[in-house]
C-alpha cells in the first residue's frame, strides 16, 4: 500500500493518460448546459463540452460535487494508501473545498490532507503533480500538504482570453 494517494477535482484539466500514469483519482464537478447536468469527464467529455459550447444559446454553469461525491473518492483513495492529499478548486471560487472538508468530517475519513489550491486549471493540477512527486519520494500527507500550501504562496498564474464578455456574463 502506497503511503500517500493524490485525489483532485475535475477542474484540474489533467489528461487522462496523465491520471492514469500518476494514480491520482478525480472528484468531477458538474457541468449545467441550460436543463441537462453532467458530471464533468464522466457524462460531458472535454471534446463534447467544447463541441456544446461552440453552440449553446447560454454559456454553461458548474457546480461542486456533493459531498457524497467526495466520501466515496476518499474512501477509495484511503482504502489504497495511509494518507490522502486532496488538492483542489479555489475555496474563493467554487464550493468544491467546503463539500470536501465536509464529506471528511461526515464520512469520519481519517488522514486526509485538503490543499486550497487558492487557482482553477492547470493551477490546481501542477500542485496535484507535485504532491505526487513529493508523495513518491516518501513525503508524509501531512508534510506534502505544508509544501503544497508554501508553493502555491510563490506561485502565480497569466491568463489571457479571447473575448471578454464571457467573463463578465459569469461575474
Amino acid at each position: 500500500m502506497p503511503p500517500v494517494a493524490v485525489v483532485t477535482d475535475s477542474s484540474a484539466d489533467l489528461t487522462d493518460s496523465v491520471l492514469d500514469r500518476h494514480h491520482i483519482s478525480v472528484v468531477p464537478l458538474q457541468v449545467v448546459f441550460g436543463h441537462e447536468s453532467f458530471r464533468d469527464r464522466i457524462d460531458l467529455k472535454p471534446e463534447e463540452f467544447y463541441r456544446r459550447l461552440g453552440t449553446a444559446r447560454e454559456l454553461p454553469t458548474t457546480s461542486q460535487p456533493a459531498p457524497a461525491d467526495f466520501v466515496c473518492v476518499l474512501r477509495g483513495a484511503r482504502a489504497e494508501a495511509d494518507e490522502v492529499v486532496a488538492v483542489l478548486l479555489s475555496g474563493t471560487l467554487s464550493g468544491t473545498l467546503s463539500s470536501a472538508q465536509a464529506a471528511v468530517r461526515a464520512g469520519g475519513i481519517s488522514n486526509v490532507h485538503v490543499v486550497d489550491s487558492r487557482s482553477a486549471s492547470l493551477g490546481v493540477g501542477m500542485l496535484a503533480l507535485r504532491g505526487v512527486e513529493l508523495a513518491e519520494s516518501g513525503w508524509s500527507g501531512a508534510a506534502i500538504a505544508r509544501e503544497l500550501e508554501r508553493v502555491r504562496g510563490q506561485s502565480g498564474m497569466l491568463l489571457t482570453v479571447d473575448r471578454f464578455d464571457h467573463l463578465l456574463r459569469s461575474g
